[in-house]
Order: C-alpha cells, then structure tokens, then sequence
C-alpha cells in the first residue's frame, strides 16, 4: 500500500513546486460525529484545553490524521498521517491562537508544535516539530465550508505553501483556489474531547512544584517541561513573566502560579 503523504506545496508553480513531507499509512474509521463546523472550533485558553483529530478531506484520504511519530521512530518524517485511534495522544492537537491572528497547534503527547518550517529530504522539505515558537510564528487558517480549512505559512524565502495530502510517488496536485473543498488542500479538525488546564491524572500529587524568584523548579520528577497556559514551552530556569504556567512530566501535570 503506498503511503498517503503530509506535504507543504506552494500556491503557485511560479513560486516553485519545493514541498515539505511527513508520511502516512492508511486506513480505517474516523471517530464518530459530525464534523467540525467552523463555529465550533474552539481555541484553547488559560481555563480549558480542546483537542482535536486532524483529518484530510481529500477523496480516499479521509480516514488518516495528522500523528506526531515517536522520536526514536521518525527518521527523516517526524509527523506521519495514520489511522485513527481514540487513545492515541500523539493524534491530538490543540488549537492555539497568536498575535496577528495566527495559529498554533500543539501536540497532545510531546508538547511539540507543528512549525511552519521544513527542511529538505530527497525530493521533499519535511515540515518539523518545534519545542517553541516566537509569537510572530504560526499558521494561517482560511474556512472554507463543511468544517474543511486551509493551513498557511509564510516560509523563510516568503512563499506561501499550504498543507497537502499526497499519495506516495504521485505528483502533488496543483492549488486551484476555486476547487479546494475536498481535494488534498482541504482539512477537518474533529473534536476528541477537552481537558481543565492544569488538572492531571493521578499521579500528580508526585509533583512538588514551587516557585524562587520567578523561576520554577520541581522535585519528583527528573525530566520536565514548563508550558505558558496558552501552551508555549519556557525555560524554567529563567526568571518567567507573572502568569500560569503548566508543568508536565511523565509522574503528572501541575499548575503552578508565578506572582
């Protein structure tokens, strides 16, 4: 079976055909319910995380979501479109809005963003996660009907490409701006649930999570990670801005207020 492809393709054959890639597999049912119309597309804020499934519209293609791929499995494709499974977090993103109105999704299980950023392998530029993003960083999503959006950036050499699925080994279709509802160019998030910002599973209480001087600092847990309520990762060791921020560690997730 080949691989159905999570690409960056350029709007126009002017602006070149380069095009950044993470690979996938296909196929079986998406998670039941309608999908999301635009209205009920919810950004998550500093109370409440919603997450979603990430699915192409395109035709044979809707039944593969956007997963961020284990670390010691990715390889050159650290994002992968496979099927579709209710326990999986690494199928979960948020939505976060930024300034200028750009957007930024955030994986469930690691954290990462999507980065509007890609790097050449073989004949594609592989999009890449990020640990962080500067806030003139994100996405642009235009609504186009029937739940479906196009996702935008601007790169570093100032062409705009758009997410794309494609099939393995088959050229990339051609943006037409008059035909994108369901074609390749098209994406449904599907909500999967929400989570109260900071309320963990529970082993959270192995967390003993304090603040010095503005910076954060946790005993319990070897590895961790400081995110801002909106979901940017910080440096714990500096000193922070006042605010809440989430503290996320394989033995729990705590909220922790910085006066």
């Amino acid at each position: 079976m080949r691989r159905i492809l999570f690409i960056l393709l350029a709007a126009t054959l002017s602006a070149g055909w380069a095009y950044a890639s993470a690979t996938a597999t296909a196929t079986t049912a998406a998670p039941a319910g309608d999908d999301t119309d635009e209205s009920d597309l919810k950004y998550s804020d500093d109370e409440t995380d919603y997450w979603y499934a990430i699915f192409n519209a395109g035709d044979g293609q809707t039944e593969v979501c956007i997963t961020e791929a284990p670390v010691d499995e990715a390889g050159d494709y650290p994002f992968v479109l496979e099927n579709f499974s209710d326990d999986n977090p690494a199928q979960q993103w948020k939505f976060v809005q930024r300034p200028g109105g750009r957007v930024v999704m955030v994986n469930r299980a690691s954290g990462r963003f999507i980065a509007p950023t890609s790097l050449p392998v073989d004949l594609y530029n592989v999009i890449q996660p990020a640990e962080s993003l500067t806030l003139t960083m994100g996405w642009t999503l235009t609504y186009l009907g029937q739940g479906q959006y196009t996702v935008s950036a601007k790169e570093d050499d100032n062409i705009v490409r758009y997410w794309y699925a494609a099939t393995e080994g088959q050229t990339p279709g051609e943006y037409d701006d008059s035909n994108l509802l369901n074609s390749g160019f098209s994406w449904t998030p599907v909500a999967v649930g929400s989570t109260p910002v900071g309320i963990a599973d529970a082993q959270a209480d192995r967390l003993a999570v304090y603040v010095v001087g503005g910076r954060i600092a946790v005993d319990g847990a070897t590895d961790y990670a400081v995110y801002t309520a909106g979901g940017i990762r910080v440096d714990p060791a500096r000193q922070l801005p006042a605010g809440t921020y989430i503290v996320r560690a394989a033995e729990g997730v705590a909220k922790v207020l910085v006066p």
